[in-house]
């Protein structure tokens, strides 16, 4: 049964828990931030120093830069110097 179902939105869910201090995660890149990332991977970036950047791993890096329709480079290919 979905949380809809019992009647507990996601956002009522997320107010008990910043109202308890729990610590949440972070809900992805905005679109600022994945604007910049693109351009930053564009000139030589790679995912693992752009998560360090944006306060995420690598693997969300190519997530996020996936979604625009950025191609990614192999891990043995470098951007441009």
């Amino acid at each position: 049964m979905s949380s809809l179902a019992l009647g507990r939105a996601p956002d009522h869910r997320r107010w008990h828990l910043q109202r308890a201090q729990v610590s949440l995660r972070r809900q992805g890149l905005n679109a600022d931030q994945v604007h910049r990332a693109v351009v930053l991977y564009g000139q030589g970036w790679s995912c693992q120093r752009l998560g360090e950047r944006f306060g995420c791993s690598a693997e969300t890096m190519r997530q996020e830069l996936r979604r625009p329709g950025v191609q990614l480079r192999a891990p043995w290919e470098r951007g441009p110097p």
